[in-house]
């Protein structure tokens, strides 16, 4: 089966509520004919970072996540930085910034694919649920993102959407995602949400 899937992470041109720090990312474009096709993402420059993007608590390390602003054209690649959350043994996400200081942010797993097949490395989804349960705020980042499938999102996403990837299915620490991750995020939205 070929379908075209194409998957955009574009950096951020012009101001942003994310800082100075994240306008530094390249441009990725990929076109992908089939999913055979898929590659990684190509290496970030000085990536990992040694520093912070973000001023504040000393962080622990940095990984690449899906970003889809509400107004957002097309989901990117963001930096995150991650700390340690040493009783739970987990990391806890720097978001704050993606997200409006009103918002109200909740979270769920995808633990399965499009054919419900059990992920090796479950993807973690905060939302904005003030927008969810209001209704506002219609995320055109994901209907972009959706495209490429024979059904668009049957009903639309509301508010701003950062997907991470965990490392395995304790669902404690996170890894960089990569194009086949988004896919799996596409499918998602475009199937289930």
């Amino acid at each position: 089966m070929t379908c075209e899937r194409v998957v955009a992470a574009q950096c951020i041109s012009q101001s942003s509520d994310l800082g100075d720090a994240l306008r530094a990312l390249p441009t990725i474009t990929v076109s992908l004919p089939t999913k055979a096709a898929v590659h990684p993402p190509p290496p970030l420059k000085d990536f990992p970072l040694q520093t912070p993007v973000v001023h504040g608590p000393p962080y622990d390390y940095v990984v690449v996540a899906m970003y889809a602003k509400c107004d957002g054209l097309a989901c990117r690649f963001m930096r995150v930085n991650l700390s340690p959350q040493p009783v739970q043994a987990s990391d806890v996400p720097s978001i704050q910034g993606c997200f409006l200081s009103t918002s109200t942010i909740d979270n769920f797993v995808i633990y399965y694919d499009a054919n419900m097949k059990a992920l090796d490395c479950p993807l973690h989804v905060y939302y904005c649920a003030t927008s969810y349960a209001e209704r506002s705020n219609p995320n055109n980042a994901l209907v972009t993102l959706t495209q490429s499938l024979s059904i668009a999102c049957r009903r639309p996403w509301y508010g701003t959407v950062v997907v991470l990837k965990f490392a395995n299915r304790a669902c404690r620490n996170y890894v960089v995602m990569t194009v086949d991750d988004v896919l799996r995020a596409r499918d998602y939205f475009a199937y289930f949400a």
